[in-house]
């Protein structure tokens, strides 16, 4: 019955789809119908009627008109992107009065009849970006269910009180990449829902009071204009507001006060006013990349992302910074600081990422960071260093991420295990500093703090070889990148060739790991080489001046122990105590195999001779007598028919009374 059910209702599904119609080459399902790159050149005539949503995108339609439309009355969204549209009939979709979306993205549209969209009562959604449209006055008026129009990257050239009528839910309208160089002041008088409005990249010199009619705004997009100052009479509502890449200069007391992120980077500003910025009493996210300040501003305490590199600024304190600053991500590389103290970090003890790399500070001095001890991330790249102090991370205990690249400093100048205190550390950047990459190799002490390390970077760092003791110093490594170095492939590699090739996984381009010298080795990948390919570590490194010894070990003043051997002894060290292990772990599987098989040949001999007794019973049972007497009379048993050495036995039983235990008849049974 449940077979038949199946068939019937199979059957069932089958009729209705293939009674549905589905066009050719298009696919069908319940509700929709995608008959994309197909190179159509119209719309199918025949669409199932319980279509709701036709998809039409990359093929060459070119005219929509009332004849077309007929049939797709039911349909809810339509699309008909990267097609040759290029006219739109009158009333063509005037009956559509179901749809909700309509996408014509990337068409060759240039103009809109008046009240192209007439009667489309339920249009949440008109997409009309990537056409040719100049004008759009009349055209997109009376939609009473609009909520998102997208007119970007046309060649629209200017707004008018005709251009937006009639669009009460209109909540977000996208305007960028066109040729918009005015508006009129009631251009958007009608859009009362508006929140979010789109103007980017448009040649507009200003907008002063073009926008005080919308009550609702909340996020305005006026970057790469052509503004050359921060626009004027915004609504109170407004609280995003991108004005970066135009050419504003000045930033002064009338700015919006409401602002809550504000993106100022990429123009031409040198001057803020005092106090223009201190009193944006709710800003949160602050961008001011890109510009030619030569001093740091003054902040609001709200303020917790605060990005202000590659300007001109010269002096790092702590006066600009507030009391009670809840700022917690501060970007001050590619600036001209050349000195930061003690205290200039007092004020921001909620600092979490901090970034001064790129600058000109030349000593990292004692308990420099120590206020700020919530740090996670630190970026001091490419500085030229005088000292590094052995206290400089103290009181970093929750460091997470350190960045130290391209750092130069001299060996002596290096104090300590600068990485003592970092006990969290988890990604350490050390690429193009050979000096601390040579510092840290070299050091067990600093090696034994990248325990927790995950990520390691010691690219482009002149390394000629490796210590091998690198290896158990990140149990946890996940990513080391060693790449573009300069090593030597002798025996003292082979390790890092083995370590390679059976955990790929954790090094960055395994395959581009490679050797430098010897010259016949000359960019094989190491991971590639047998053992005999690696030269003996003997063999000089040709060509090479010290400046390439990033990692040549040397015996230290130390006698005894790994860490104070030369590599050469190192090397012999380690054949000898693979050979001995080796040895010992070959006995303890031999001593482990006899003691297995002595017990196995025990139990053997104990289970030999009942597996035999039993074997027999049953293959050769003996008769079973029954007698039933009084105890008095109970018949002397049969004698056995098995020999002792057969019983493995040296007496003869008679089984357990199997009975209850009363007094008058039994039952006995002899076996055997």
């Amino acid at each position: 019955m449940a077979a038949i059910t199946y068939f019937v209702i199979c059957g069932l599904l089958c009729t209705f789809v293939h009674g549905s119609k589905c066009p050719t080459d298009c696919h069908c399902t319940y509700d929709e119908v995608d008959c994309s790159q197909n190179q159509l050149l119209e719309i199918p005539s025949e669409i199932p009627s319980e279509a709701r949503t036709l998809k039409m995108n990359f093929n060459q339609v070119s005219v929509l008109d009332i004849m077309i439309t007929i049939p797709l009355q039911r349909l809810v969204v339509l699309e008909l992107q990267s097609n040759l549209l290029h006219n739109i009939g009158a009333g063509s979709l005037m009956r559509m009065n179901k749809l909700e979306k309509l996408d014509l993205t990337d068409n060759s549209l240039r103009t809109l009849s008046t009240n192209t969209f007439f009667r489309m009562q339920s249009l949440k959604t008109l997409i009309l970006s990537k056409n040719h449209l100049v004008d759009i006055d009349d055209a997109i008026n009376n939609l009473p269910a609009l909520e998102l129009l997208d007119l970007s990257w046309n060649k629209i050239t200017a707004l008018s009180a005709r251009s937006f009528k009639l669009l009460p839910k209109l909540r977000m309208l996208k305007l960028g990449y066109n040729a918009i160089s005015s508006i009129d002041t009631d251009t958007f008088t009608d859009l009362t829902s508006l929140q979010s409005l789109e103007l980017n990249n448009n040649p507009l010199h200003s907008i002063d009071g073009v926008l005080s009619t919308l009550p609702t705004l909340r996020m305005l997009n006026i970057k790469n204009c052509l503004l050359e100052h921060f626009p004027k009479e915004l609504p109170e509502s407004v609280l995003f507001i991108d004005a970066s890449e135009n050419n504003l200069t000045n930033i002064g007391q009338d700015i919006h006060h409401n602002a809550v992120i504000l993106s100022l980077n990429d123009n031409d500003i040198t001057e803020i006013e005092d106090g223009a910025l201190s009193q944006l009493t709710k800003l949160s996210k602050l961008e001011l990349q890109n510009n030619y300040l030569t001093e740091l501003p003054k902040i609001p305490p709200s303020l917790h992302y605060f990005n202000i590199q590659n300007n001109l600024i010269s002096e790092l304190d702590s006066i600009s910074l507030p009391e009670n600053s809840q700022l917690e991500e501060f970007y001050l590389q590619r600036n001209l600081i050349s000195n930061i103290t003690l205290g200039t970090f007092r004020k921001v003890t909620s600092l979490k990422k901090l970034s001064i790399g790129e600058n000109l500070i030349q000593n990292m001095s004692s308990k420099l960071f120590y206020n700020v001890s919530s740090l996670s991330y630190l970026n001091i790249d490419k500085l030229h260093l005088v000292e590094i102090s052995e206290d400089v991370f103290d009181n970093l205990e929750n460091l997470l991420k350190l960045s130290m690249s391209g750092i130069t400093i001299a060996q002596d100048s290096v104090k300590g295990n600068f990485l003592r205190p970092l006990s969290k550390l988890s990604t350490l950047d050390l690429s193009h500093s050979p000096t601390l990459a040579k510092y840290l190799l070299e050091s067990s002490a600093m090696l034994r703090n990248l325990r927790f390390i995950s990520e390691l970077n010691l690219m482009s760092n002149n390394l000629t070889t490796l210590p091998n003791r690198i290896m158990g110093s990140l149990p946890h490594i996940e990513e080391l990148n060693i790449l573009d170095n300069n090593f030597h492939c002798d025996q003292r590699l082979v390790w890092l060739g083995q370590w390679i090739k059976f955990e790929t996984s954790k090094f960055s381009d395994p395959e581009d790991i490679v050797c430098y010298t010897p010259q016949e080795l000359n960019g094989q990948t190491i991971s590639e080489l047998k053992t005999s390919d690696f030269v003996p570590a003997t063999t000089p490194l040709p060509g090479l001046g010290t400046s390439f010894h990033a990692v040549t070990f040397f015996p230290t003043e130390k006698p005894l122990g790994p860490d104070s051997m030369s590599n050469e002894q190192t090397v012999s060290l380690a054949a000898t105590n693979t050979q001995f292990i080796a040895l010992t772990v070959s006995v303890s599987v031999f001593i482990v195999l006899a003691a297995i098989a002595f017990v196995v040949f025990h139990i053997c001999r104990q289970t030999r001779c009942l597996d035999y007794n039993r074997s027999t019973v049953i293959n050769h049972p003996p008769p079973v007598n029954f007698f039933i007497s009084n105890e008095e009379n109970a018949p002397v048993p049969p004698p056995p028919r098995l020999t002792r050495e057969d019983r493995c036995s040296v007496t003869s039983q008679t089984s357990r009374d199997i009975t209850s235990e009363e007094q008058g008849v039994k039952v006995y049974t002899w076996s055997g």
